[in-house]
């Protein structure tokens, strides 16, 4: 296997939400999960995590996307449901990426 990914979420606000992301990382050989300013009480909510992940898989919590320290080279890539987005079938996956799934209820941040 070449290169490697990590998948986060920006503002989470339910644990569940935190256990899906961790267990999805876990699952699918995810270097790395991580958040973007999560609900504080979600950042501790790891009981939520039926497999363990944390055990496996390192977690990184940032404070806002400015905050977010990726290693040189990983392509930070937005995951959402837009008009104006690349379709799927069409995207090109980066060697090293950081895929970041969007807010709850809304979309990702321009930042």
């Amino acid at each position: 296997m070449r290169g490697y990914f990590g998948i986060g979420a920006e503002e989470i606000s339910k644990p569940m939400n935190l256990g899906a992301l961790m267990r999805t990382a876990h699952a699918f050989g995810a270097s790395f999960f991580f958040t973007i300013n999560a609900h504080p009480k979600v950042r501790e909510a790891y009981n939520s995590d039926t497999s363990r992940s944390l055990d496996h898989v390192p977690y990184y919590a940032w404070d806002s996307v400015e905050a977010l320290l990726l290693p040189k080279g990983c392509a930070l890539v937005g995951v959402e449901l837009a008009d104006d987005t690349v379709e799927l079938p069409r995207f090109q996956d980066p060697q090293t990426a950081a895929y970041v799934l969007g807010r709850e209820g809304g979309s990702l941040s321009l930042a």
